[in-house]
């Protein structure tokens, strides 16, 4: 077994009911893939890209998702100074509305007003969620993307039809009711699981025996860098980290990619395949502290940044680098807004008859950096206890990230943001 895959088996913690989102972004060599190699010899020619088309509704809420990322990476900040962090933005909105469809009440409107602007129903959040399902595996033929949701009951337990009605209609899910006690329910949860994560996640760390009800979905990603770096080309040379300096791998090339500078970030992005998909570097100025450079970014920082982004030629130099990180977000959603879901005061009357709350919302991720492109996974889980400008010649714009940085993986039309997160030390190499 992998590092990469003792990771996600991690410790969860045991409730009798669980939401997970297994989510993942692979962009190397597929996990059921003998021949590493092959993904690059038969990858088609890319089809232009296209903007997913979207309602009046749908744009507000596109805007208002990616206010929901921003806000979480100013928390996220705060709450992991000093620190390396990876979290999935999608992962998180979307385990929050799976739960907004079956609280009521004061707790609705809570999760509701962090999901969504006002004058947007229910219905359409569904919608839009939906739309994202079916857009976003078709918007690049030279990447794979696909989402999928399940929800699993054991038989003991009631959970309203009307509940299971939307997530079957509006979301696709694959509904199951069966024994959780029966040792084979549980290797069919990670049947599930293996299948819709073509193999990268063969197991997750969630007994049934302990469990009520598992709800899961899974985002999964696999594309390349549309310019390559060259591995010949990646030298030994140091990261200035905030606690040491190392010598780790750093990759070079020089290649046309969008750019923006300030006083105080310079920004590259890199496009993957039709350019559909794009990983957002943000290098703060020498000295910034990083909780403050999350900070600024969220407040307007990042959207200043993206707006001036212009095609330019950068000398570019960027560590291979891998992180491993898990945290809870309870407290960063009980800053944005999010309380009673999380306390007795819930109202999940929705979902099922029983008083019930949620006592854990966490996220464990990992994400790998080389010449090929990224490769990245993140499990997000909830817990429920029922106890209760362009022309003329321009110079070459150098950009060195050789000390603490922010990165941003997302969608090219609507902003959307599958991962982000910051680097702020390496291992050595």
């Amino acid at each position: 077994m992998s590092k990469f895959e003792r990771f996600l088996k991690g410790s969860i913690m045991k409730t009798k009911l669980y939401f997970l989102t297994p989510l993942l972004l692979f962009a190397l060599s597929a996990c059921n893939s003998d021949d590493p190699s092959s993904s690059e010899t038969d990858v088609p020619a890319a089809k232009e890209r296209q903007d997913i088309p979207l309602t009046r509704s749908e744009t507000q809420l596109a805007d208002h998702t990616l206010d929901f990322s921003l806000a979480l990476l100013r928390q996220a900040s705060l709450q992991e100074a000093g620190k390396n962090m990876l979290v999935s933005p999608l992962g998180t909105a979307a385990l929050l509305n799976l739960m907004a469809n079956g609280a009521e009440s004061h707790t609705a409107d809570e999760l509701y007003a962090v999901l969504s602007p006002s004058g947007v129903s229910a219905g359409e959040l569904n919608d839009f969620f939906s739309k994202l399902n079916t857009w976003l595996p078709e918007l690049d033929n030279t990447t794979s993307l696909a989402q999928a949701y399940s929800l699993w009951m054991d038989d003991q337990f009631t959970v309203h039809s009307g509940y299971t009605d939307v997530a079957q209609s509006v979301l696709g899910a694959d509904v199951r009711q069966l024994d959780f006690q029966n040792t084979q329910s549980q290797q069919q949860l990670y049947d599930w699981c293996s299948e819709k994560t073509e193999g990268c996640i063969r197991e997750i760390d969630c007994p049934l025996a302990d469990a009520q009800l598992v709800m899961l979905h899974t985002l999964y990603f696999k594309g390349a860098w549309t310019d390559k770096f060259d591995p010949a080309q990646t030298r030994t040379e140091t990261f200035r980290g905030n606690l040491r300096e190392v010598a780790v791998p750093m990759m070079h090339d020089r290649q046309r990619a969008g750019y923006a500078a300030t006083e105080s970030f310079t920004a590259v992005s890199l496009p993957y395949g039709n350019e559909a998909y794009s990983m957002l570097l943000v290098l703060p100025a020498a000295g910034t502290d990083m909780a403050q450079a999350g900070r600024a970014l969220a407040d307007g920082a990042w959207k200043e940044l993206t707006s001036r982004l212009y095609g330019a030629q950068v000398d570019l130099k960027l560590p291979k680098f891998e992180l491993a990180y898990d945290t809870s977000l309870i407290e960063m959603l009980q800053e944005m807004g999010i309380h009673d879901a999380f306390s007795g005061e819930a109202d999940f009357s929705g979902l099922t008859p029983d008083p019930l709350y949620f006592n854990v919302f966490k996220q464990q991720s990992v994400l790998r950096v080389d010449e090929r492109g990224t490769e990245a996974a993140s499990v997000t889980w909830a817990g429920l206890d029922t106890s209760l400008p362009e022309g003329g010649e321009e110079p070459v714009a150098a950009v060195t990230f050789d000390r603490p940085f922010y990165f941003f993986i997302q969608e090219k039309s609507t902003g959307l943001m599958l991962f982000m997160g910051k680097v702020e030390e390496l291992n050595p190499e």
